[in-house]
């Protein structure tokens, strides 16, 4: 444990020493490198693929019009698991088509 945290401390001596050797030039183009590389990495945690919440599958299912879907096309989405939890908005749906 002690030798990992010796060597971690000779790495940062060894990058701020690299540092301190660049002229004003060097040391912005390092700040942005340093900069572009946080952006690139914010921008690949965003992209990534990710489960939505219930909550985020419910507004997701709220913003669907079911009024404008044909009648088999509700009966299907009521049967359908991945539909569980847009049950209510798919009753209004079909609920509207009978009126």
């Amino acid at each position: 444990m002690e030798e990992e945290n010796k060597k971690v401390e000779e790495a940062k001596r060894a990058a701020e020493d690299e540092y301190n050797k660049l002229d004003e030039l060097g040391k912005i183009q390092h700040n942005w490198n340093k900069y572009v590389e946080e952006i690139h990495t914010k921008a690949s945690d965003r992209l990534a693929l990710k489960r939505l919440t219930k909550e985020e599958k419910k507004e997701l299912f709220r913003s669907i019009r079911y009024s404008y879907l044909h009648h088999e096309e509700l009966l299907k989405l009521a049967t359908d698991p991945e539909f569980e939890l847009a049950k209510d908005f798919i009753v209004e749906g079909l609920t509207y088509k009978l009126d």
